[in-house]
């Protein structure tokens, strides 16, 4: 498969970034027949999307081995490089910029990813792959998690525009109280509800990842689970330089729910992965002239 073709940095109006969860689950792999998803995800699913950078959660060590040797990834993008310390659910970057200041956050057992890249001259990004806490009672460590990360970018990062993408674990909307500014939701900010009444919301208003009962592969790894939920989420924060309002270099025009098709349709209770994935597009605009 040929690699994708991407505009010159010097020209570039448009950045595509996908997250994803791909399922690690040693423990039921029997079910989840890992070796054949994650073929289809590293030879099918991530070509087919074509993006600038892919932030990928619950990488093994099998999964980033994979990914390694494959020719579309070994000519065209950056890898991070694997901890085997942290067991098998790693976070993971590709990235077709180099990933500059690359660096893992230890406030969060599962180690978040963060690293600069400028996918225009001159117009850095810090991106944060990042995997918090799971289950619904978890909603308090979460929020402690998001503090410290908060924290963390705040020493980090300086003015520069901040990207937190992944599988947050948000059970519900409610949790969205632990998103401070300037950080915003994305998906809420594109696709607007006027009503609490989440019965009265449309199919993209919900964003839903983690579908119950539409995804088999669900059931296998979490039966308690009863609700189609958001738990995937891209997390803003714009430059807060001065006059950055006005001159905002990266502005989120397009976010959609991907991944979320059978491997096959001979077997359509084998999807990718018990999650689905999201596909940010950025609109990028001309260097300012107070960068």
């Amino acid at each position: 498969m040929n690699p994708p073709r991407f505009e010159n940095p010097e020209t570039a109006t448009k950045l595509s970034i996908v997250s994803y969860n791909v399922l690690s689950s040693p423990m039921l792999d029997l079910w989840t027949c890992e070796s054949e998803r994650w073929a289809h995800i590293v030879e099918v699913v991530l070509p087919q999307l074509g993006a600038d950078i892919y932030m990928l959660n619950e990488v093994s060590p099998s999964f980033w081995i994979m990914a390694k040797h494959q020719n579309w990834i070994k000519q065209s993008y950056f890898i991070s490089s694997y901890h085997f310390n942290n067991g098998p659910r790693n976070n993971m970057i590709i990235s077709r910029f180099p990933l500059a200041n690359l660096q893992r956050e230890t406030v969060n057992p599962r180690r978040s990813y963060i690293a600069k890249v400028e996918p225009k001259s001159g117009l850095p990004l810090w991106i944060v792959c990042s995997h918090l806490h799971a289950q619904y009672t978890g909603y308090l460590i979460r929020r402690s998690q998001l503090d410290a990360m908060y924290q963390y970018i705040s020493d980090t990062c300086g003015t520069d525009p901040v990207l937190i993408m992944g599988d947050l674990n948000f059970h519900n909307e409610r949790e969205n109280v632990n998103i401070l500014p300037p950080f915003y939701d994305v998906w809420r900010s594109l696709n607007p509800v006027d009503s609490e009444d989440s019965t009265t919301w449309t199919e993209k208003q919900r964003g839903i990842t983690f579908d119950v009962p539409q995804n088999p592969m669900v059931s296998i790894m979490a039966g308690a689970f009863s609700e189609r939920m958001r738990l995937d989420r891209a997390l803003f924060k714009p430059s807060t330089y001065a006059g950055a309002s006005t001159s905002e270099a990266f502005v989120p025009s397009d976010m959609s729910v991907v991944a979320n098709e059978p491997i096959s349709p001979l077997t359509p209770d084998l999807l990718p992965s018990d999650h689905y994935g999201l596909q940010l597009i950025f609109d990028i605009s001309k260097p300012a002239q107070n960068i």
